[in-house]
């Protein structure tokens, strides 16, 4: 008799959801197997979060390592490391350039540009110290990266090189930009408000951070 009931009291369980949780648990590992499939897909897209630039060299608003400075100061003139995320949905291409405002330099136009990283593939989201722009490629594998030209005349990156005495301040900006921009060349050099000026119709999203340097 009370192998009967026990047997009946299972039914009840199995037939209500009880005992499931293997099944159960089976069924969440194949959800979440494809949920971080989708998230990984996505790193750079989301409608909910605010397109942010960082670095892991500096925080936005502190001092560059000397570093990244130019040589005449010491400096290895090498690029920061640069990361962005919550890119726009869309984006196909972006742009990253670097401005000094500060005297002897003029503001918007008359910026000493610093750096013109054009053509990034859409697909990319991080930069390692000293990049190449040959190293940064599309999920192929190739490349159409160039340098614009920098207020030293020169395809490349310039680190900070301020007068003596002198802090100055440098922003690096990154754009997202739409399918139908127009591929970039060697030959262009543009501070930030050129580039909202001319590409203004392209430009999807923007983020910014900003480091300083001082020459004793």
């Amino acid at each position: 008799m009370k192998l009967l009931i026990s047997v009946f009291l299972t039914s009840i369980l199995v037939a209500c959801g009880g005992g499931g949780s293997s099944n159960s648990s089976a069924n969440n590992d194949y959800v979440s197997d494809d949920q971080t499939s989708n998230d990984d897909s996505n790193d750079n897209y989301n409608d909910d979060a605010t397109f942010e630039l960082s670095s892991t060299a500096f925080t936005s608003g502190g001092e560059i390592p000397v570093i990244h400075a130019c040589e005449d100061l010491g400096g290895n003139n090498y690029s920061p490391q640069l990361s962005w995320q919550n890119a726009p949905e869309n984006t196909d291409s972006f742009v990253i350039i670097v401005d000094d405002e500060t005297a002897p330099c003029g503001t918007g136009a008359n910026a000493c540009v610093h750096w013109n990283l054009f053509n990034i593939d859409g697909s990319v989201s991080s930069l390692m110290e000293d990049v190449s722009p040959a190293e940064i490629v599309d999920e192929g594998g190739n490349s159409v990266v160039v340098e614009g030209l920098t207020y030293a005349n020169t395809n490349d990156y310039e680190g900070p090189c301020p007068p003596a005495g002198n802090a100055h301040t440098y922003y690096f900006k990154i754009y997202a930009l739409s399918s139908d921009h127009p591929e970039m060349e060697q030959a262009q050099s543009l501070t930030s408000s050129e580039f909202e000026a001319d590409h203004a119709s392209h430009i999807l999203g923007e983020a910014e951070i900003s480091g300083t340097f001082r020459s004793d």
